[in-house]
Formats: structure tokens, sequence, C-alpha cells
């Protein structure tokens, strides 16, 4: 099984994954990088609105997949 990586783009800072997690393909990875998004979401206090959070999903090799989450508030009345 392939080894994947998810490295975070958050706060302005990264915080690159060097232990990664096998997963049996890049479709796999995508869904475990939404998942890992979800719960930065939902862990996380945003820093400000407008912020973008980034996971890129890589193999040994390679960047195969970037996942961004925008946050937007919008207030009305």
């Amino acid at each position: 099984m392939p080894r994947f990586y998810f490295d975070i783009h958050e706060h302005n800072r990264v915080i690159v994954d060097d232990h990664g997690e096998d997963l049996p393909d890049a479709d796999a990875a995508s869904w475990r990088a939404f998942q890992c998004a979800g719960e930065l979401l939902r862990f996380s206090e945003p820093a400000e609105i407008g912020e973008r959070i980034t996971i890129d999903v890589r193999d040994a090799r390679r960047l195969i997949r970037r996942i961004a989450v925008l946050i937007e508030v919008e207030s009305f009345g």
C-alpha cells in the first residue's frame, strides 16, 4: 500500500508531515485530506476572515493533490 503525506498550510505557517499514512490510492488520500480539513475547521479558531487552509497531499516522489478551504463570513442586516 502506498504512503501519502499531508502538509498543512494555515495561519501563515506550514506543518510538514514526516510520518504519512498508508492508503490504497490517491483518491483515498484526497478523502483523508478532506477529513483533515474538516477537523482543522472544527477544532481551531480561524486567524482572520478570508483565511485559506490548504493541505498538500504528496506521495514519496511528488505533490499529487491540493485541498483548499476558504473561510468567509457574510453579515446581513
